[in-house]
């Protein structure tokens, strides 16, 4: 009895010593982890939009939530992700194990994100059909084509497709191509796109949109807005109070009235020096100039202009090389009441000079685009403080990038170069800062500004007609 006990105490101690040995299952993570999450942490925000656009919608009885511009993703906790092997369910049977020796998986889970497709192709089958094709993948259930006469995709028609109804082992496209045939006049201009769903749980889970698809022309037709006497000229119509004001500048609208920035420049080309601007205040109903600013006021280069309506005022931006401000305009007198310097923080206090902005009243916030700086653009809170940043690069970086604006779920920036006839476009880019579309603008001048007026997109030119003479047209981009 002795001897039995005595190997039992050795027993016990052989296996305390062997436990002390292990190494403990810290609460800290690895220094591989930390290093990982820092990396993370310091990702740039334009990375996190990119992805946004590749990953899963609300499921569609909750609506088609919109990502916000620049949104930085979601805080997650590491230790949070690791689960308890012994928690987690057994899901292949007793002995069951897959041909490599490890066990089935669970399927798809929302969490588990979906692909992004490549962009659609299309060819003409006859005059009134188009065959549309795309990659597909094996994680879709189906996908949904989109489309429509305007490259923001109002009013689109949307057709969603089981993966079985638009690929097939023999498909003759290949046997990871998926088509379809669209019954649309062929003559016509037409933007298409894609994307693929999955369904869990009787909720359906959609990818990003792929890059669109133009078929047909490229480029954006314009109509000028005209008046009594032919094409609205807002300088010519106030000539009394803008004859010495000849440069047009930033615009926007509240939905009953345009109003239009005009500067007198007597300094170097960023405003500085005597620069002056007055603002002309022009009724949409019937294109009638109601109110002209009474004195020139310091507003910078006045390069763009939002309303707010929740504030109840005008912003402008000035476009200095050294501004970091935005300036505040009453609607009603258009004088100036007041200034606000733009707070981006230790992390961007390189950036002074901001030359597009626009309020987006779904969001209460604002865009604010930097003039220099890679092209780095904002959201910020009605105190104009930094929500997020993304980069937002243009497709031709030698010329200026004029304004900004919005409208739902897609972002605008317009670029002109000098008096220009075919170097004026507008990118449209959708608020998790990805690039959908870049269109040519048949507009001769400087394409100063942009913005809506309900869902239709308008702009300004800045152009010569004759020598000494500038004019202010207002025109509509037909997309």
């Amino acid at each position: 009895m002795k001897k039995t006990i005595q190997c039992f105490l050795a027993a016990v101690t052989l296996w305390a010593l062997a436990l002390s040995a292990a190494p403990a299952f810290a609460d800290t993570p690895s220094p591989e982890t930390a290093d990982h999450a820092k990396a993370e942490s310091a990702a740039s925000i334009s990375d996190t939009a990119r992805s946004a656009s590749t990953g899963i919608a609300a499921p569609m009885e909750r609506g088609d939530s919109s990502v916000g511009l620049f949104q930085a993703a979601e805080d997650t906790d590491p230790a949070a992700e690791d689960t308890d092997p012994a928690a987690e369910p057994d899901t292949a049977a007793e002995g069951e194990t897959s041909s490599d020796g490890i066990p089935p998986q669970p399927g798809w889970t929302p969490e588990m994100g979906l692909p992004e497709l490549a962009a659609p192709a299309a060819s003409i089958l006859n005059d009134s059909q188009l065959l549309i094709s795309w990659t597909g993948a094996e994680d879709f259930d189906g996908y949904q084509i989109s489309y429509a006469k305007n490259a923001l995709f109002l009013r689109d028609k949307k057709i969603k497709k089981e993966a079985a109804e638009v690929s097939s082992p023999d498909n003759p496209l290949g046997a990871d191509s998926c088509h379809m045939t669209l019954d649309v006049n062929t003559a016509k201009q037409f933007y298409i796109r894609v994307r693929g769903y999955r369904v869990y749980e009787g909720d359906i889970y959609y990818s990003g949109w792929a890059e669109t698809h133009t078929q047909g022309k490229s480029a954006a037709g314009i109509k000028y807005v005209k008046d009594g006497s032919g094409n609205l000229d807002v300088r010519k119509q106030a000539w009394d109070d803008l004859k010495y004001f000849g440069i047009s500048q930033g615009s926007c609208s509240d939905g009953t009235y345009v109003y239009m920035c005009f500067e007198f420049r007597n300094g170097d080309d960023n405003g500085s020096g005597r620069a002056r601007i007055k603002i002309a205040k022009v009724r949409i109903s019937d294109w009638t100039v109601v109110n002209v600013s009474p004195t020139g006021q310091k507003l910078g280069h006045a390069n763009d202009i939002t309303w707010n309506p929740d504030q109840g005022y005008l912003v402008v931006t000035g476009a200095k090389t050294n501004d970091p401000y935005v300036r505040l305009v009453s609607p009603e007198t258009l004088k100036k009441i007041g200034r606000k310097k733009i707070k981006l923080g230790p992390d961007f206090s390189y950036v002074k000079a901001f030359n597009a902005i626009d309020y987006d009243p779904e969001t209460k916030t604002y865009y604010i685009r930097s003039r220099f700086y890679g092209s780095k653009c904002f959201t910020l809170d009605q105190n104009f403080r930094i929500i997020s940043d993304a980069t937002m690069p243009t497709v031709w970086q030698t010329r200026s990038v004029q304004s900004c604006t919005s409208l739902g779920d897609y972002f605008l920036l317009s670029q002109s170069w000098y008096q220009s006839s075919s170097k004026n476009s507008l990118t449209i880019f959708d608020k998790a800062g990805t690039m959908i579309q870049h269109i040519k603008v048949k507009v001769s001048g400087e394409l100063e500004s942009l913005f809506f007026i309900g869902d239709q997109l308008y702009a300004t030119v800045h152009k010569h007609v004759t020598s000494g003479y500038m004019t202010g047209f207002i025109f509509r981009i037909l997309l």
